[in-house]
């Protein structure tokens, strides 16, 4: 097999930072602030690019980041009191946020499930960043808020169904993926990075469980799946079942009978 690059690589590489730079501009925790403050911040920020597999965080203590991620799809594992989680970050979120204002948490390990691109910056640098600028102070307790709403709609709402919270979860993926924004409206959802055992243990249901929603989802030419690949072809549907509600397919969502909702 070759080694060799593809002719366009030099250009390949050029788009996709092109589109990095896009993100950033867009990421809510800089538009929120002022413009010298963030200013003053980027100018202690690295933009970096991870593989799938590599570790961000947790990896050597004392040589902490903080980590703006601007696409891709990284399992984050806490533990508390001996308990572990896993919650999957992905664009817009901040890893490392609890650590900036309480120097006596714990860092949690975090590992890419796919190519990712962050911003970067050292950790007593942000701290220092926030004690002396309320607005990044109040744009972080805002992230920390906001994650934590977000986690219990999305990984601790255990009234629901199985298919409910499997589907909230795959919606939620593709939001914070990165690349929502550049896709057709009504188009398929295509989610990357987690094992399905990774989406039992985010959600705390058995890995036999998971494959039964899967195939129910399979089976109803909802869904199709890979390696660590998820393709939604009826996003529609998608959603009116993470809802708990009883789909209507409309012309983009037409296909064979849908799974009964529990």
């Amino acid at each position: 097999m070759s080694g060799k690059l593809p002719p366009d690589w030099m250009a390949s590489l050029n788009q996709r930072v092109i589109r990095q730079t896009e993100r950033a501009r867009s990421v809510p925790f800089f538009t929120a602030l002022p413009g010298p403050v963030r200013d003053a911040l980027a100018d202690h920020l690295v933009s970096r690019q991870y593989g799938k597999g590599q570790r961000l965080r947790g990896v050597v203590p004392g040589s902490t980041e903080v980590h703006f991620i601007l696409s891709g799809c990284v399992a984050e594992r806490a533990t508390t009191a001996g308990a572990t989680t896993l919650r999957f970050r992905g664009a817009d979120s901040i890893l490392g946020d609890v650590e900036i204002v309480d120097e006596k948490a714990r860092t949690a390990a975090a590992e890419c499930l796919t190519t990712t691109w962050t911003l970067s910056c050292s950790l007593p640098r942000m701290r220092m960043l926030a004690d002396s600028e309320i607005a990044i102070m109040k744009g972080v307790a805002t992230n920390i808020a906001e994650r934590l709403m977000n986690n219990e709609r999305v990984y601790a709402n255990y009234r629901r169904s199985p298919i409910q919270r499997v589907c909230t979860l795959l919606l939620e993926l593709d939001r914070t993926s990165g690349a929502r924004a550049a896709r057709p409206p009504g188009a398929p959802i295509e989610v990357s990075g987690p094992t399905q055992a990774e989406l039992g243990e985010a959600l705390m249901l058995s890995r036999a469980t998971i494959e039964n929603v899967l195939a129910e989802m399979r089976m109803a030419d909802i869904l199709r799946t890979g390696h660590r690949r998820y393709s939604v072809s009826r996003p529609g549907v998608l959603r009116a079942l993470s809802e708990g509600k009883p789909p209507t397919p409309g012309a983009a969502d037409a296909g064979p009978p849908l799974p009964p909702l529990p």
